[in-house]
């Protein structure tokens, strides 16, 4: 009867002899050699077998708890991963139900002036089309740009609720929907005599390809040099029941492409930027015109 050590798994002749590769059997005080089967078989069965079996378990235990706690770390993972859906349900749900009453409000309207009103100087004021514009710069005595002077509307820089979920991959200035609404439906707030005092302005923005618009937003860099201070990018914005001073969209992206740079309130720029969905962000668009 073949036998295997339970200590090194060596295999010794019968079950008289004892392993002579370890001192499994010298640590019991037990002699290598039995008297005869009969005692051997009993040391076999009461010792050799049931510490074999011990140290099987204990192999198995080892291994049990090893991938017990890879199960725990999944459990945990989906666990997260379930409760991230759901609150992306809801805020899905919550978005869908806006977008459902949502309503492009009306900007103030006045009667129309003629093409241009007022001595266009930096720093000073002038009415075109049916805003008040303040001047940030003159170029050659003909050209002007301007800036609304308060905001004139809130709307998001990019009104996707897909951006939110993380669905997509970036959102620039070239491809924002508040570039395009302000390129088409508030360009057509001006007459065409108006338009024709627009300049096309060739853009360049970070992370975005080049852009020719007649109607922008400024770019940090903008908002910086044409702005003398904090307080010169102080913008109010007349709501519905009162005047109050709000922050306001820059095109530039901000700490990642979900986000936009801005205007905080008290004129401080905000080069961290709010999410690109974000409706209460104010507006106030630039343009160049020819004086």
């Amino acid at each position: 009867m073949k036998c295997i050590c339970p200590i090194c798994n060596a295999t010794y002749e019968n079950i008289v002899t004892a392993c002579q590769d370890c001192g499994f059997f010298d640590k019991f005080g037990i002699n290598r050699i039995f008297i005869n089967s009969e005692d051997a078989e009993i040391w076999h069965n009461t010792v050799v077998e049931p510490y074999r079996m011990k140290r099987q378990f204990d192999r198995l235990g080892n291994i049990y708890g090893k991938q017990s706690q890879k199960l725990y770390a999944v459990r945990a993972e989906l666990k997260e991963a379930r409760l991230w859906r759901e609150e992306a349900e809801k805020r899905l749900e919550k978005i869908e139900k806006m977008l459902e009453n949502l309503t492009t409000p009306e900007l103030p309207k006045a009667p129309l002036s003629p093409i241009f009103q007022g001595v266009p100087e930096v720093g000073g004021m002038v009415r075109f089309g049916r805003f008040d514009w303040r001047v940030l710069t003159i170029v050659a005595g003909n050209r002007a740009l301007l800036i609304s002077n308060e905001i004139l509307e809130k709307r998001a820089y990019h009104g996707d609720f897909e951006v939110k979920l993380g669905m997509e991959r970036s959102i620039t200035w070239e491809k924002s929907a508040l570039r395009k609404y302000l390129n088409t439906q508030f360009l057509e707030m001006f007459s065409k005599e108006e338009r024709g005092r627009i300049v096309v302005t060739r853009n360049t923005t970070e992370a975005s390809n080049d852009t020719n618009d007649y109607v922008f937003l400024l770019s940090l860099e903008e908002a910086r040099s044409t702005m003398k201070g904090n307080a010169d990018r102080v913008a109010r914005y007349s709501g519905k029941s009162r005047s109050t001073t709000s922050w306001w969209w820059l095109r530039s992206p901000g700490r990642d492409q979900h986000r936009a740079k801005s205007v905080y309130g008290d004129g401080h720029i905000y080069v961290r930027g709010f999410n690109v969905d974000d409706s209460d962000g104010g507006v106030r668009p630039a343009l160049w015109i020819n004086l």
